[in-house]
């Protein structure tokens, strides 16, 4: 996991600075620079915060997704408080997200690039519906429910129409499911006029996202009014 490189120059000379870098308290910013992690198994918070959204462990593996206890950029050393749970999400070549989600601060950190989609290589090679929403988290609670999902960066990020085309090839049906707020619906219909693909969203007044209509509601209702969502915009 550390990735440290300690035949680096850079590295070595900076060796006397705690465990291998700087150790911050104020965290860096991050732009196109390397981020490494060190995974710890999961502990029972870990899997309590992912058990909440009917996130498996065995999801969690597939999307490459690992509790940690410190991260670097390049050789500055973040360390996770005890009392705090941090992921990281792995996109390789150094490319991660780190999540912290009870830091209000510090809450996102990455390095990752538009061009990386999330859930893309975890995809099977076709199938009926494919959603595209607006996060990794969101994408794992569909996988749990049994749909294939995907995800850009963010929702104001724009997948290349080429990867769209793609995709339409290998899918019946690719639907936009952004959140439900005026940010999330103005990105869906800026989006389903590029793509030509539809949207759908939760309820106005209901949980924003996927994510969020599990945790209140639980899987069974989420897969319910999804797929009353699909038909009613079929």
């Amino acid at each position: 996991d550390f990735n440290l490189g300690l035949h680096s120059g850079e590295v070595e000379k900076n060796k006397t600075m705690s465990i291998i870098g700087e150790h911050l308290r104020k965290q860096p910013k991050v732009s196109d620079t390397k981020l490494r992690i060190v995974s710890i198994p999961f502990t029972n918070n870990g899997r309590s915060y992912w058990d909440s959204y009917g996130i498996s462990e065995g999801i969690l593996n597939l999307y490459n997704v690992k509790q940690i206890s410190h991260y670097y950029i390049n050789i500055s050393l973040i360390t996770i408080p005890k009392r705090e749970i941090a992921f990281s999400y792995a996109f390789g070549n150094y490319k991660y997200k780190i999540l912290r989600p009870f830091n209000t601060e510090w809450k996102w950190v990455t390095n990752a690039n538009a061009s990386i989609i999330q859930g893309y290589n975890q995809l099977p090679d076709y199938g009926k519906f494919l959603f595209i929403t607006k996060a990794l988290k969101d994408v794992m609670v569909l996988n749990s429910l049994g749909f294939n999902a995907i995800a850009p960066q963010s929702e104001n990020t724009i997948i290349s129409l080429d990867a769209i085309a793609g995709l339409i090839q290998l899918w019946d049906q690719i639907i936009i499911y952004y959140d439900n707020d005026l940010p999330g619906i103005s990105a869906a219909k800026a989006h389903s006029e590029l793509y030509k693909i539809r949207y759908i969203h939760n309820t106005l007044g209901e949980p924003k996202d996927p994510s969020d209509y599990y945790l209140k509601y639980g899987g069974k209702k989420l897969k319910s009014m999804i797929l009353k969502l699909v038909g009613k915009h079929g």
